[in-house]
């Protein structure tokens, strides 16, 4: 005999605002740089799939996430640590970030 225990929450859902691939490639990446960086973890899709060649709907945030992380790189920013400053300032709200050490990186314009 076995037993189930079952968790609801009395939390109501939240209801996060998502965006397109379309909209995802307003922001200047390609469709196969989201699709790595969606591989590696950089991007986080509401919608979990297999890899690629799968239709994925993201938060809105990712999009800034995705346009920061081509903004740092077109400067020579390597991609993990652009997707860490990227993750970050999205996050915090902010256009600055501790690169570690006491070092700060600052992003003029937000993610637009």
């Amino acid at each position: 005999m076995t037993s189930e225990t079952v968790v609801r929450s009395a939390v109501e859902p939240v209801e996060v605002p998502a965006v397109s691939l379309d909209q995802m490639l307003t922001t200047g990446v390609s469709y196969r740089q989201i699709d790595h960086w969606c591989r590696q973890g950089y991007l986080k899709p509401l919608t979990a799939t297999p890899g690629s060649g799968y239709a994925r709907i993201w938060p809105a945030v990712e999009r800034d996430v995705a346009l920061l992380i081509n903004r740092l790189q077109a400067v020579g920013v390597e991609l993990a640590t652009a997707a860490q400053i990227a993750r970050s300032l999205v996050d915090s709200g902010t256009n600055r970030a501790e690169l570690g050490g006491g070092v700060f990186i600052s992003i003029d314009g937000g993610a637009a």
